[in-house]
């Protein structure tokens, strides 16, 4: 009777050490494959401190890898890599590596500085870049104009035919518009003074004049008024 418990205990002792060598080797398996697939890195730059990041692609940010010289960076396995290498003063630089598993890599980079051939040469595009962007939005206004051009040769002929509630009711039409514009304000001007405005065509006038200060026949207008520019 004693037999068979004999034999049970036997097997489980015989299980138990199974298990142990089957936990040891699932723990020991990753470290080694995880060493075998890392890379290893020498970085060396031209000047040397110059700060090496590398980049993570599937998401924003990057890692500090430290300051040139870095001998032996251990990376985990990845095909490709990318590093920025950057130092205050120089040009950045950003470097791919298509890499093998458990490959070692020298990288040396030589940095250039900048200079200020090269700061003018920026500046230069960035001017250029805000001249085209300028000429662009010019080109917008001008066809914005243009299309409301007929709006303002209206107004005029208003003015001159005296249809006061005509005048007003274009007005309305296009002070939204033509507020910001100088001929806009200029014409009501003409119109209240032939009226006998004195008061309303001072005010437009006046707003003309803020918006055109060099206009002397918006200054001649003033004048024209009873009681001058006051």
């Amino acid at each position: 009777m004693n037999r068979p418990h004999s034999s049970t205990k036997q097997e489980r002792s015989s299980q138990q050490r199974h298990s142990a060598v089957i936990l040891a080797v699932g723990t020991i398996l990753p470290m080694f494959l995880a060493g075998a697939c890392a890379h290893r890195f020498n970085f060396a730059s031209n000047p040397s401190g110059a700060d090496v990041w590398l980049v993570d692609t599937n998401r924003p940010g990057r890692v500090a890898l430290g300051k040139t010289p870095i001998v032996g960076s251990p990376i985990p396995y990845s095909q490709t890599l990318l590093f920025e290498i950057e130092k205050s003063g120089f040009l950045s630089k950003q470097v791919a590596i298509a890499t093998l598993p458990g490959g070692n890599y020298n990288i040396v980079t030589n940095l250039l500085p900048i200079t200020p051939e090269y700061l003018s040469e920026k500046s230069r595009q960035q001017f250029a870049g805000a001249l085209k962007r300028n000429l662009e939005e010019m080109k917008k206004l001008q066809s914005a104009v243009s299309a409301r051009i007929p709006e303002i040769l209206e107004l005029k002929d208003l003015v001159a035919s005296g249809n006061k509630n005509a005048v007003l009711k274009q007005e309305a039409l296009m002070k939204d518009a033509w507020g910001g514009i100088s001929s806009f304000h200029i014409l009501m001007g003409d119109f209240f003074a032939a009226e006998g405005n004195t008061t309303e065509a001072r005010v437009r006038y006046s707003v003309a004049l803020k918006l055109d200060p060099k206009n002397p026949e918006i200054q001649k207008r003033l004048q024209s008024l009873p009681g001058g520019t006051k």
